[in-house]
């Protein structure tokens, strides 16, 4: 087949022109905070832009989802970018 030759060869370059976009993008992205269960958050009001809520992580669901547990009981799915760490400190 004549067009087989072509086929992989084009496949090839792009699968390395992939890896060479992955890689500049890489090299200026910033790595989001990696949260764990259990972790106390504040998560940014979509309206108001501001932390105002307060809530516990419960589960983790690709990519940088997490549900978030607030006082009142409600269960909030939330990605990675809209939580802030608790970091106020603990009295010893």
């Amino acid at each position: 087949m004549e067009w087989q030759p072509n086929k992989e060869e084009c496949d090839l370059r792009a699968t390395q022109r992939k890896q060479e976009v992955a890689f500049r993008y890489n090299q200026h992205a910033r790595s989001l905070l990696a949260l764990t269960v259990n972790d106390q958050v504040h998560l940014q009001n979509s309206r108001t832009k501001r932390w105002d809520q307060a809530g516990t992580v419960t589960a983790y669901h690709e990519p940088c989802q997490y549900d978030v547990s607030l006082p009142r009981g409600h269960v909030l799915c939330r990605n990675c970018h809209f939580l802030c760490p608790d970091i106020t400190p603990v009295d010893s």
